[in-house]
């Protein structure tokens, strides 16, 4: 019989509707529960292999299920209960104390172009509504996995008035000018480069070229150490659906993740403030390198994984 515990990691690892930041507290619940209903340490293992195999490229659940490997294998489950408990309330702290530094140096108001979903994002500009209206805000559908469209549903949940457009006309918006500021959301990143779904990348370095602010509106929590994102299996999550019968001898791609370069000039806002490229490259090189099992566990994922050489300890 499956517990309740055991679903909740499966559906943490198989959630592909929410951020990062939401689907690592809600795995930290899950472990929390695990550890409190007696579950045995092999029991944990395959629970944080699931997670990590699950959602290969969201640093958060990387970073929780890291870390709670190595209790496990020092200090056995007990640990493993102080680790997640632990890492649920930090997400939560974390963003609170992102919303506090957002309001107190918030970006100057305009068109602002949004792409995905993001639970940093949304929390964000619902602080910033509170304080009042700052401009318009157009978001992309964020094709293949139309997270743009739960974007929307949640501002204007919360009383934002937004436009919603396919990527391509927002991408038109950008290259004619017409768009003041991008701001992004994050599933992670490290000295050089940011992991978020497909377009981002592309959003950024248009945006970059044309001289336009990007933002990433993020947490700690996802960054990883040097080097780490583009040894992530980038490919491995892939929309299944198209539209319509292609002719024979024709494939689609339409990979949900893909990585971008931190360009000089770029904005990391998080807990600790607005931080610039050269401060966030000297914060992730402290973070220390996934565990081996973790990274087994991304060998496993469709579309590649850690590559020989990533500094993953065991």
């Amino acid at each position: 019989m499956v517990t309740s515990w055991q679903r909740g990691i499966s559906e943490a690892a198989a959630d592909r509707v929410h951020g990062a930041s939401y689907i690592a507290a809600a795995a930290a619940g899950a472990l929390v529960e695990a550890c409190r209903a007696g579950a045995a340490p092999d029991e944990l293992r395959r629970a944080l292999r699931e997670l990590a195999a699950g959602q290969p490229v969201m640093a958060p659940v990387l970073q929780l299920a890291g870390e709670a490997w190595r209790a496990l294998e020092e200090e056995g489950p007990p640990a493993v209960e102080r680790v997640a408990a632990g890492w649920r309330e930090a997400l939560m702290a974390a963003e609170q104390r992102f919303v506090e530094e957002l309001l107190a140096d918030p970006p100057p108001p305009g068109v602002w172009a949004l792409l995905s979903l993001s639970s940093v994002v949304n929390r964000g500009f619902e602080a910033l509504e509170e304080a009042g209206p700052r401009g318009e805000v157009w978001v992309g559908e964020s094709r293949p996995g139309g997270e743009g469209i739960e974007t929307v549903r949640a501002l204007a949940a919360h009383g934002r008035r937004c436009t919603l457009m396919p990527d391509a006309v927002l991408f038109d918006h950008l290259a004619r000018g017409e768009v003041d500021r991008v701001i992004l959301g994050c599933d992670a990143l490290d000295d050089h480069h940011f992991v978020n779904k497909s377009g981002s990348a592309a959003l950024a370095a248009l945006a970059a070229e044309r001289g336009i602010p990007v933002e990433l509106w993020t947490t700690t929590h996802k960054f990883l150490p040097p080097g780490t994102a583009l040894r992530l299996p980038l490919a491995a999550r892939q929309r299944g659906d198209r539209a319509g019968k292609l002719p024979p001898g024709v494939r689609y791609r339409q990979p949900l993740f893909a990585a971008g370069t931190l360009h000089d000039g770029m904005v990391i806002r998080c807990e600790e403030g607005a931080l610039d490229r050269a401060v966030v490259e000297k914060r992730v090189r402290g973070i220390a390198p996934l565990p081996g099992a973790i990274f087994d566990a991304l060998r496993g994922v469709e579309g590649g994984g850690a590559a020989p050489g990533t500094g993953a300890v065991r």
